[in-house]
């Protein structure tokens, strides 16, 4: 279809639909029935070329759609009163001028206003009338891509689509913006905005709202902390608003129940820079953490595995927490690691490789809960070339899990269950082939025991000889006196082999006479 469009000339007309034709201008002749029928016009992706004061003329007064995108329309727009007027969307035409401030008395019905892409020079100009608050059915509103200026209103509250996307918008974003939350779609980009952005689109009303802010230059950075955290934010991954390592702190805080933590000032503050964090230190350029200093910090929860997102970290410290669960895999790939220390916590679990971990120069795991066997490190880690405490672990014995011990072969230092740690090198007990002090504790008592019998034994036989000796002693003795009997005979010398002392005394008492 081509040419003009009459749009009354049908009698009783409520719907007009031509799209996608080749109509080149449009009338609405008055005094026919269809005046007061017709309710939906859509002349969309035509060729209309006339100004937009001609395109209106005579127009219904109770229409409610006016669809005119994708035409030649050209001018101001200057409405009529129109009550019943829902729906006014005019995109890619040649519109000029400043939007009109009596929209709202004009079209007080409005819910769709899309006046975007203008092509004719600079397009819309001016700024946004704050007069728009008052149309409180308003829920869609583009501008985008025309030359607006100033700075942005109030908008209605009932709003969910909002985009006036490249203008010359400015100023500060309204804090009144992060209050619209039925807003899906919220397009600030390419403007000139500047300031913080509100705190408020943090919220978790606006978790699944579409927030585009790219090309404002002078925004201030960091972004709202829990906005980075948000899918739709489209600056999320943008390390000069979002940086990733500051979610990754927040992930550390939020697993780690860090409302419980002693010392957390600045944490979580939605717009100071992750480096100023207690506890937290930085390189000179200020961006990337080199240590986390959370030593006895009242940590507990578990630990997050997004660790492995602080790629410059040297110094990690969370011993003396109670931090529980197994340890993340993703620690394996904090490269730059220098010095990990993890003891006195509640992790169980086996520990994951380390093997990558070439520059650790101190590794503490003791006085956790951890069981099976430490992956051996690598020959040219720095590890193994330290000194005695540079590499600690539960390897000692009694263990927590004598089923499953814990087992570190390259551990300088080996703690037990009872809290009492050792040198892991070898010993002369371990020298002599004995596994153990319990082992050799074991063999040695045996071979007490054995000794005990074998002296028990020997005595018992030594007793049986020497009664047999005794008995043919005191046989021989009794010949050897009836011997000495019979030989002397009834002399006074008897008296000496009696044992009676008077007997005795005549005895010397002769023999001193003779």
């Amino acid at each position: 279809y081509s040419g003009l469009a009459d749009l009354l000339l049908p009698p009783k007309l409520e719907v007009f639909e031509a799209s996608n034709n080749q109509i080149d201008s449009v009338r609405f002749l008055g005094f026919n029935p269809a005046r007061t029928s017709l309710r939906r016009v859509d002349l969309s992706m035509n060729a209309i070329d006339q100004a937009f004061e001609s395109v209106i003329l005579n127009i219904p007064p109770l229409i409610e759609e006016l669809l005119l995108d994708g035409n030649m329309v050209r001018g101001a727009v200057a409405l009529p009163l129109l009550p019943e007027l829902q729906i006014i969307s005019m995109q890619s035409n040649e519109l000029t001028g400043t939007l009109p401030d009596r929209l709202p008395r004009m079209t007080p019905q409005l819910q769709q206003l899309r006046l975007g892409e203008q092509s004719m020079g600079v397009g819309l100009t001016g700024s946004v009338p704050s007069e728009l608050v008052k149309l409180l059915d308003l829920n869609v509103l583009d501008l985008s891509r025309n030359s607006l200026t100033g700075s942005l209103p109030d908008l209605p509250q009932g709003i969910s689509v909002f985009n006036i996307s490249f203008n010359r918008v400015n100023g500060v974003e309204p804090e009144s913006l992060s209050l619209l939350y039925g807003l899906e779609v919220l397009d600030l980009r390419y403007n000139s905005f500047e300031g913080d952005i509100p705190a408020g689109f943090g919220k978790e009303e606006y978790a699944t709202t579409s927030i585009l802010m790219q090309g404002n230059d002078l925004l201030s950075h960091p972004a709202p902390l829990s906005l980075c955290g948000h899918v739709g934010f489209d600056l999320r991954q943008d390390e000069s608003y979002c940086p990733i390592e500051r979610n990754s702190l927040k992930s550390l805080y939020i697993d780690a129940k860090g409302n419980e933590w002693t010392e957390s000032d600045g944490w979580l503050d939605e717009y100071e820079p992750h480096c100023k964090w207690e506890n937290v230190l930085c390189d000179d350029n200020k961006t990337a953490v080199t240590h986390l200093l959370l030593r006895n910090d009242g940590l507990s929860g578990s630990l997050t595995s997004s660790i492995s997102d602080f790629k410059q970290l040297r110094h990690l410290d969370l011993s003396d927490n109670d931090l529980k669960g197994p340890l993340p895999e993703s620690i394996g790939r904090l490269t730059t690691l220098k010095f990990l220390k993890i003891s006195f916590n509640s992790f169980t679990g086996t520990v994951p490789s380390l093997v990558n971990l070439t520059s650790l120069e101190l590794l503490q795991l003791h006085g956790n809960r951890f069981r099976g066997e430490i992956s051996p490190m690598r020959p040219d880690s720095l590890l193994l070339k330290g000194n005695l405490s540079s590499y600690i672990s539960d390897c000692g014995s009694p263990s927590a899990f004598q089923e499953s011990p814990l087992i570190c072969e390259q551990c300088t230092i080996c703690c037990n269950f009872d809290g009492d740690c050792f040198s892991n090198e070898s010993t002369g007990i371990q020298q002599s082939g004995f596994a153990n002090y319990m082992e050799f504790s074991w063999v040695y008592f045996v071979g007490v025991i054995c000794c005990c019998v074998l002296l028990a034994l020997l005595s018992y036989l030594q007793n049986l000889r020497n009664s047999a000796l005794t008995t043919r002693s005191k046989a021989k003795t009794e010949r050897d006196r009836k011997y000495a009997l019979e030989t002397i005979g009834d002399s006074v010398y008897l008296f000496m082999l009696g044992t009676s002392i008077a007997g005795w005394s005549i005895a010397i008492v002769v023999v001193t006479i003779q």
